[in-house]
């Protein structure tokens, strides 16, 4: 029985992809990383994930509320967590009020990260 986690994560900083899978494969995670919206919709369309970590700050042609609120028509089950530069509690409560699981400030304290994951099951 496999019990491997699969993670998306949707962000346009190739480096903070790189090294956040980097992390998460340290924990047995597997991870895809997308770089625009329309690719992690096609993403999550193909294949069954955990979780999903989204940009809001995203550079893509979607625009992020569209994006969350599209992923959320796809599985309305799907945890989905809010990443962003800024901390501004309006837009967390938007994101929410869409959807989204939790808000997640970067850059962040592993330790953080890692509490995050373990309330979510995934590690």
């Amino acid at each position: 029985m496999n019990n491997k986690k699969n993670i998306l994560i949707i962000n346009d900083d190739k480096t903070f992809c790189k090294l956040f899978k980097e992390k998460l494969n340290e924990y047995g995670i597997e991870v895809d990383s997308v770089y625009e919206g329309y690719s992690g919709i096609q993403a999550y369309s193909k294949n069954k994930y955990d979780l999903v970590f989204l940009d809001f700050y995203l550079n893509s042609r979607i625009q992020e509320f569209k994006l969350l609120a599209e992923l959320k028509r796809l599985d309305g089950s799907i945890p989905i967590i809010m990443l962003t530069v800024k901390l501004d509690s309006e837009l967390e409560q938007n994101c929410l009020s869409l959807g989204a699981l939790d808000y997640f400030h970067i850059p962040f304290n592993w330790a953080d990260m890692e509490s995050l994951l373990k309330k979510y099951s995934i590690i």
